[in-house]
């Protein structure tokens, strides 16, 4: 379970870096690598409703991410979090894994340059 939802958050920020054109396609690939392995591993062990949260979550992530690209608006970092790490605080509020990777996240997000995410508006660079 870990690991299947490990794959589905990598996948998910990989697939928010902008390729250079002639790395589109491998970018693509590689993308759709993570999540069929993500799909894989849930289907093997029959966890339908940890995938239905997942697509639930990655809707909700997509709506935000495109609500950002589309406005001034800087993100909460508790918000920042969640549209990171979603997948991962499902995993630590379900108690699949240690809450201690919240601190972990919280050492990553204070070394973020958070212009550097593709989904915050490029006025704001």
């Amino acid at each position: 379970m870990n690991q299947a939802v490990l794959l589905f958050n990598t996948a998910l920020n990989f697939l928010d870096e902008l390729p250079e054109d002639d790395r589109r396609e491998l970018h693509v690939l590689a993308g759709d690598y993570l999540f069929s392995k993500f799909y894989m591993i849930l289907a093997e062990h029959e966890e339908y409703r940890v995938l239905q949260d997942m697509m639930d979550l990655s809707k909700a992530l997509s709506s935000k991410k495109s609500e950002l690209a589309m406005s001034d608006d800087m993100p909460h970092p508790e918000e920042l979090k969640r549209l990171l790490y979603g997948p991962i605080l499902y995993l630590i509020s379900n108690e699949y894994i240690d809450r201690r990777l919240n601190d972990v996240i919280d050492r990553q997000l204070e070394q973020l340059d958070i212009t550097s995410l593709p989904y915050i508006n490029q006025k704001q660079r």
